[in-house]
């Protein structure tokens, strides 16, 4: 079992780093080279990264795939140096939402920030996991099981409320649209309303902006 268990472990982060790879603008077969395994291989864990996506409906990562395969640098072309990211003002995530897909894809766009990334797949579990202490901001879903986004936000605000603790930046990170719910979010303590699908640009600015009061 535990035999088992190592090698599941080892083909869900290599295929995490496949989805990096790939959303970094690398080509199947420079990923493969970068990995060092057979391009079948790659081939492989892209076909299942999109099955995965298309099954939870995650259009954020269909769209990206998508694109970043159609314009991936092939291997015989020049390839531009990469510019240096900009120091993040975060470096550690509690990124709560039900869907794996989802967690995947935030990893692996700020995996060149070198932020880390913390999953809760519920409000109940993010409230918990926050109470643990750590985190530098909060990217919450709405609508998830046991606790929906909006209580788990209040449950995080009462908590830093009662502790004296600073306020800690908040985000919804929701596929939900509307004056309505923005409002109830940002009345419920949220800082931002970013929808599905997120842009680099957007996660960018949530992570590097400079918490109030601080």
């Amino acid at each position: 079992m535990s035999c088992r268990t190592s090698i599941t472990a080892e083909a869900e982060d290599r295929q995490g780093r496949v989805l990096s790879l790939v959303l970094a603008g690398q080509s199947d077969r420079q990923i493969a080279e970068t990995l060092g395994v057979p391009l079948a291989t790659v081939s492989e864990h892209l076909a299942k990264l999109e099955l995965i996506a298309s099954t939870a409906r995650s259009y954020d990562l269909v769209v990206r795939l998508a694109e970043a395969r159609r314009t991936a640098v092939q291997p015989d072309a020049e390839t531009p140096a990469s510019p240096v990211a900009a120091p993040a003002a975060a470096r550690r995530v509690l990124l709560a939402d039900d869907h794996h897909i989802n967690h995947l894809t935030i990893q692996a766009m700020l995996d060149d920030r070198k932020i880390e990334v913390v999953a809760a797949f519920n409000g109940a579990e993010a409230v918990e996991k926050f109470k643990a202490g750590g985190f530098d901001r909060v990217l919450m879903d709405i609508d998830m099981p046991l606790m929906d986004g909006m209580s788990a936000v209040r449950a995080i605000r009462t908590f830093e409320s009662e502790r004296g603790a600073a306020r800690t930046p908040i985000a919804m990170f929701t596929a939900l649209s509307g004056r309505d719910i923005e409002d109830e979010a940002r009345q419920a303590g949220a800082d931002s309303y970013l929808t599905k699908p997120i842009t680099l640009n957007q996660l960018y600015a949530f992570v590097d902006a400079r918490p109030q009061g601080r």
